[in-house]
């Protein structure tokens, strides 16, 4: 995707399934009052701006990115509002008008939104209460018509506040969540990774081979988790893996690390600094990761690449602004 000046960065993207680009971008004004603005804009499928759509622009983060199965798109994250109307989640039609306010949190914004195959939806953030509901472990479940699912009745939460949840679905509807923190509920481990059926109670067969404990000055974090058809997990994060490549790799569906993903290295920094992925998406057949690395299996890129579905590096071919000669 290619953000023209000011300075601009991307956040999170998601695919629409006509092949287009939703993309946040993080828009920083270089000259006072020096805002940081984030606007949801769409992409054609060689990354050029479709001017068909209506951007939605918010001076609060924008976290998650949704594309629902029936086309609408809904996105949260730390605004209090949009398009004047107070909330946290909000719908949009599939070019970008506004739909509706959807969900309204008590607390600190919502961090993810996902969608399984039954249309469930589900959330995460910092909240307690959820329209108006009281949902203390800050993930909750809807029905496809967003009306709150109270027979999903986690026992699992975060230990300390931590806003960053992600989650993701398997096809046998069991939920998969990570972050920054232990979780209480899962006995005494102190895995950044969880799993819990579809009820809501815990799954004790999931055992996860992440790390438990800090290395190098860098705390274990899952910042992202997406689930593959063969429901094997590919998980993205900090310092979560042994081995040589920490920041991202695949486990089994029971929880184990896939030994025929091929990734070899892995992504690295070239300053010996941590790696770290911060979202991972799969469609078609390939796996997009983007994070702060600069070298994928020894390979230059910036901070992004597209794999195939064995973890080998298949683009982009060229990782650059377009020519300014």
């Amino acid at each position: 995707l290619y953000t023209p000046p000011p300075l601009t960065s991307v956040g999170e993207f998601a695919f629409q399934s006509d092949g287009k680009i939703l993309a946040v971008i993080l828009k920083n004004m270089s000259a006072p009052p020096y805002t940081q603005t984030y606007v949801l804009e769409r992409f054609d499928s060689n990354g050029n701006p479709d001017n068909s759509f209506t951007p939605a622009t918010c001076t609060s983060a924008i976290t998650s990115v949704l594309v629902r199965s029936n086309g609408k798109i809904v996105f949260t994250g730390l605004m209090n509002s949009f398009n004047s109307v107070e909330g946290n989640a909000f719908e949009l039609n599939a070019d970008g008008t506004f739909s509706r306010v959807v969900m309204k949190t008590d607390f600190n914004g919502m961090n993810s939104v996902y969608e399984d195959g039954n249309e469930n939806i589900f959330v995460t953030g910092g909240f307690k209460k959820i329209n108006a509901s009281a949902i203390i472990k800050g993930i909750a479940k809807f029905n496809a018509d967003y009306s709150l699912d109270q027979s999903f009745k986690l026992p699992v939460f975060p230990v300390a506040f931590d806003f960053y949840l992600p989650i993701a679905v398997q096809s046998n509807g069991k939920v998969l969540f990570g972050g920054g923190f232990a979780f209480a509920g899962v006995g005494s481990d102190s895995l950044k990774l969880a799993r819990v059926l579809a009820d809501g109670s815990v799954d004790p067969s999931f055992q996860p081979l992440i790390r438990k404990d800090h290395s190098n000055m860098v705390n274990p974090t899952a910042n992202a988790i997406a689930v593959q058809p063969d429901d094997k997990i590919v998980v993205g994060g900090s310092n979560l893996f042994a081995g040589i490549s920490p920041a991202f790799n695949r486990l089994l569906p029971d929880g184990q690390v896939d030994g025929e993903f091929q990734i070899g290295n892995g992504p690295s920094m070239s300053n010996g600094w941590s790696p770290s992925v911060a979202l991972v998406q799969i469609r078609d057949s390939k796996i997009y990761v983007f994070g702060t690395f600069d070298r994928y299996n020894n390979e230059v890129c910036q901070s992004f690449v597209i794999l195939d579905m064995q973890g080998k590096k298949i683009g982009p071919d060229v990782n650059a602004l377009p020519s300014t000669s």
